[in-house]
């Protein structure tokens, strides 16, 4: 799964970061899980915020990042979420990719937040949850 260009891979990973905010919200207002309802809000609600700190970081000391100009949305949040977790490890370790402490520490904000980990454990459980079990509010 792929939603950004290889361009520069810290405009990459920027795009990639502020993009979640509106797919998890998208994700999060299209879901029929109460659970996976829940866990995109707290998502799309904090991880803005991290994203703004680490542009603003890196842009302070490197200057004004260009962005892509595409988009393409997700559907499913699992993978989605998989590929944002996994999209910011790969981009941060390009060697054109700074690797000042101060940046790579608010990588490792963002990584190590439940925003990434905890909700891909979280949907990676209830989706084995809803396959086994009935429920009201099963996915999509």
């Amino acid at each position: 799964m792929k939603f950004s260009i290889q361009a520069n891979p810290v405009s990459d990973l920027a795009i990639c970061l502020l993009h979640s905010v509106t797919n998890a919200h998208i994700l999060h207002l299209q879901t029929k899980s109460f659970s996976e309802h829940m866990a995109l809000e707290a998502f799309y609600t904090e991880i803005g915020d991290l994203a703004d700190g680490f542009i603003e970081a890196y842009q302070g000391k490197y200057g004004l990042l260009q962005y892509p100009n595409t988009y393409t949305p997700p559907s499913l949040p699992l993978p989605y979420l998989t590929y944002l977790k996994d999209e910011l490890e790969t981009l941060r370790r390009k060697p054109e990719f700074p690797q000042d402490s101060e940046l790579q520490n608010d990588l490792d904000t963002i990584a190590i937040t439940r925003q990434y980990g905890d909700n891909v454990y979280y949907f990676r459980r209830i989706t084995n949850w809803h396959s086994s079990r009935h429920c009201l509010f099963r996915p999509a």
